[in-house]
C-alpha cells in the first residue's frame, strides 16, 4: 500500500482531488469533531467524522481528522490506511503527512517517520508541527542536539506551539539544566493551560528542584486534565514520598492501579513505597507482578532487586540489580573494554568505575580487596572527593584522574583487559551473607592527618569524643524520613562526659547556635573536615565513636572500622536491610531501628543507653 501511495503522489494529481478542492467543506461537522478532539472525546470525534464520511467518503480533511483520533487511541494500522487514502487524493495536505509520520514514530520506525515528516516540511515549510514531530523522533533516538535544533525551528515557525516548548524543556531537563527546563514548561502551560504532559513535566522538574509545594500543585492540576491520569498519579506519588508521606503515596498508587491495572510502572512504584513502609513481602509481590506484566521493564526489575537485597536474597538481588544501569534511576557508562564476568583475574588489568553516590562508592569499594587478592591490577575511577582516601587505603591500585561524564562511548587513555561498574562487583563477590567476610574494615586514614585531628579533638577537653550527623541524603532518597532535627537530639547530646564533634557537612550556624544558646550544648564544627573525604576519614579515625543517621557517614565509619550507632528509620534504604542490628558490609556498625515510623524517642533513648555504656567502659581520664 505504501509503494502504491508514493506512486500516486509522485505521479499526476488525481481528478478527484481537484473535485474535492472545489467542493464546499462540511464546516460544522468538522468543527464539532475538532472540538471533541481538543477535549479528548475521541469516540465522539470518530462518530461525528463517520457521519461526515458516510455522505462524502473521500473528504480529505475528515479522513485526516479521523486518523488523528485513531492514532491517539493507538489504532495505528487503521489510522495509516485512512492517511494513505487521504494523501493519495491530496498530496499537498501537510497535516496528513505529519499524522502519517507520527504513526510511524509510535511504531518505532524512525526512517519512515522522518521521511513523511520531511514530506510535510516540503509541502509547507512554515509548518511548525512537522518540526516538532521531527524533534520528538530525534529525542527517542537519543539525538538530543538534532532534536533541539528541530524544536527550536518549530518555535521559530510558531512561537505559540506549546508542544515544542514542552519538548525543549524535556531535553534541558535531561541535561539537568533544571531552571531553564522549568521556564520552558511554564511557557508551555501558559500557552496551553489544558496541556496535561506539560503540567506533569512542570511538576517533575519542580520536584527535582525541591520546590515541593509547586510540584504538588502542578501535578494535582494535571490530575484534573486527563480522565485516566496515570503519569500524574505516579509523579504525585513520588512527591508525596519525597516529602515524608509514604501512606498518601501508596493511596495514590492504589488509585492509579485501579485505573490502569496492567501498568507495570505503577506496580514498580508501589513496590518501592511498600519497601519504604518496611513491608518487604508486599514489596516483593508488587515487583513480581510488575515484571510479570512487563519482563523488559528495567525499573520493575530494579524494584524487585532492592526488595530482594533488603530481605537478604543476595544471590537473586544482585542479578536483578544490574537493571539499575538501564533504568530511569541510573546512568550507564560505556567503555570499549570487555565486562568482567568472574574470569580469573591473575595478571589482568581491571578497570573499575563508580556510577552512583558517595556512600555507594564507599560501600562497593569493599570488593576492591577481593580483586587485589585475586591477583588483578586494579584501575579505579571514583568521585574526586574520594580519590585521596582511596590512594591512602589501597596503595597497590591505580586511582585515576577525572574521566568523561557518563556517555556513550567514553574515551579512555589507558589499557585494561576487563572492566566493571563498582556496583556490579557484588554480583560476583557477595552472593551470600557469608561472603561479606564479616564486614572487615578496608579503608585506612592517613596517619599524619589523623594525628593532627586527634590533637584538635583532644583539645576539646576530657570525655568521650563522639561524632554526630543528623541529616542525610536528598529528598528523593528519603531525607525527610531518615533525618532527625538537631533540636530533637538535645536529650542525647546532653549526655554527661561527652564531647561532640559535628560530622554534618551542611550544618547551619543558626541550628548549632540555637543548640548552644537554648541547651548549653556545644558541637565542634570544623568545615575544613568536609572538603575532602580523606580529611573526614582522618577526623572519624580520631574519634571514639560516631552516632549518625543513614548517610555517607555510616559508610565511611563502617569502612574505617570505627564504632557507629545508626539512627535507622522504619523502612530504610535497602542497604540497611529491613531487620537486625547489623549490616553485612560493616562489622563495627550497629543499627538502632524505629519500632514505629517517624517515632525517634525509643531510638534516641537506646542510643543514650549505649553511649553511657561506652563512656563507662572507657578508662577514667585525669585532667591535666
Amino acid at each position: 500500500m505504501l509503494s502504491a501511495l508514493l506512486r500516486q503522489i509522485f505521479g499526476r494529481a488525481s481528478k478527484s482531488a481537484a473535485r474535492d478542492a472545489a467542493a464546499p467543506p462540511q464546516a460544522h461537522g468538522l468543527e464539532r469533531a475538532r472540538a471533541d478532539l481538543a477535549e479528548r472525546r475521541l469516540d465522539e470525534a470518530i462518530a461525528e467524522l463517520d457521519r461526515l464520511l458516510a455522505s462524502q467518503p473521500e473528504q480529505v480533511e475528515a479522513l485526516v481528522l479521523k486518523a488523528t483520533a485513531l492514532r491517539r487511541q493507538r489504532r495505528l494500522a487503521e489510522a495509516k490506511r485512512l492517511l494513505e487514502q487521504a494523501l493519495a487524493r491530496d498530496p499537498q495536505n501537510a497535516e496528513g503527512w505529519i499524522e502519517l509520520g507520527s504513526c510511524y514514530r509510535l511504531e518505532d520506525d524512525p526512517f519512515w517517520a522522518r521521511y513523511f515528516l520531511r514530506m510535510a516540511s516540503a509541502v509547507d515549510p512554515a509548518n511548525a508541527d512537522a518540526w516538532n514531530e521531527l524533534g520528538l523522533i530525534e529525542i527517542t533516538l537519543g539525538n538530543f542536539e538534532q532534536a533541539q535544533e528541530s524544536l527550536e525551528t518549530a518555535v521559530n515557525r510558531n512561537p505559540e506551539l506549546a508542544e515544542a516548548w514542552n519538548n525543549i524543556g524535556m531535553i534541558l531537563g535531561r541535561r539537568r539544566d533544571l531552571e531553564n527546563a522549568r521556564r520552558h514548561f511554564l511557557r508551555a502551560v501558559f500557552l496551553k493551560p489544558g496541556f496535561y504532559m506539560a503540567a506533569c513535566n512542570l511538576g517533575l522538574v519542580d520536584r527535582d528542584l525541591e520546590r515541593f509545594e509547586d510540584a504538588e500543585r502542578e501535578l494535582r492540576t494535571a490530575l484534573g486534565l486527563d480522565p485516566c491520569p496515570t503519569a500524574a498519579r505516579l509523579n504525585l506519588a513520588s512527591v508525596l514520598q519525597d516529602t515524608g508521606r509514604p501512606e498518601a503515596a501508596l493511596e495514590m498508587l492504589e488509585t492509579a492501579h485501579s485505573e490502569a491495572p496492567e501498568d507495570s510502572d505503577v506496580l514498580a512504584a508501589t513496590s518501592a513505597v511498600r519497601l519504604r513502609l518496611g513491608d518487604g513481602p508486599a514489596a516483593l509481590r508488587a515487583a513480581d507482578q510488575a515484571l510479570a506484566l512487563a519482563p523488559d521493564n528495567a525499573d520493575a526489575r530494579l524494584a524487585l532487586a532492592t526488595a530482594q537485597l533488603a530481605t537478604g536474597d543476595f544471590a537473586h538481588g544482585w542479578e536483578n540489580y544490574e537493571a539499575r544501569l538501564t533504568s530511569g534511576q541510573g546512568s550507564q557508562r560505556r567503555f570499549p573494554i570487555a565486562r568482567w564476568n568472574g574470569e580469573d583475574l591473575r595478571a589482568k588489568r581491571i578497570f573499575v568505575y563508580g556510577e552512583q553516590g558517595l556512600g555507594d562508592e564507599i560501600m562497593f569499594a569493599s570488593c576492591v580487596p577481593d580483586l587485589i587478592a585475586g591477583g588483578a591490577h586494579v584501575l579505579l575511577d571514583c568521585k574526586p572527593r574520594l580519590r585521596m582516601l582511596m590512594r591512602d587505603s589501597f596503595p597497590e591500585i591505580e586511582v585515576l584522574e577525572s574521566l568523561a561524564q557518563p556517555g556513550s562511548p567514553e574515551v579512555v587513555g589507558f589499557s585494561a583487559d576487563l572492566c566493571s561498574p563498582l556496583g556490579s562487583l557484588p554480583r560476583l563477590l557477595r552472593t551470600s551473607r557469608a561472603r561479606f567476610a564479616g564486614g572487615r574494615p578496608y579503608l585506612k586514614p592517613d596517619t599524619r592527618r589523623m594525628a593532627a585531628w586527634r590533637e584538635r579533638v583532644e583539645a576539646l577537653g576530657t570525655g568521650l569524643k563522639v561524632g554526630i550527623s543528623w541529616r542525610g541524603g536528598l529528598a528523593r532518597t528519603g531525607r525527610f524520613q531518615r533525618s532527625v532535627p538537631l533540636e530533637a537530639l538535645s536529650g542525647l547530646l546532653a549526655t554527661p562526659g561527652v564531647r561532640w564533634v559535628g560530622l554534618q557537612h551542611d550544618a547551619r550556624p543558626d541550628e548549632l547556635g540555637a543548640l548552644e544558646t537554648q541547651h548549653g550544648i556545644a558541637v565542634a564544627d570544623w568545615r575544613e573536615a568536609h572538603a575532602d573525604l580523606a580529611e573526614t576519614a582522618a577526623l572519624i579515625g580520631a574519634l571514639d565513636m560516631v552516632i549518625t543517621v543513614c548517610s555517607t557517614v555510616v559508610h565511611l565509619s563502617g569502612a574505617l572500622g570505627r564504632a557507629a550507632l545508626v539512627l535507622t528509620p522504619r523502612g530504610p534504604e535497602w542497604r540497611y536491610m529491613l531487620e537486625g542490628e547489623s549490616m553485612p558490609w560493616y562489622g563495627s556498625v550497629t543499627l538502632l531501628r524505629q519500632s514505629r515510623r517517624n517515632e525517634w524517642n525509643d531510638v534516641l533513648g537506646e542510643a543514650r543507653t549505649r553511649l553511657e555504656a561506652a563512656r563507662a567502659a572507657r578508662p577514667q581520664e585525669v585532667a591535666g
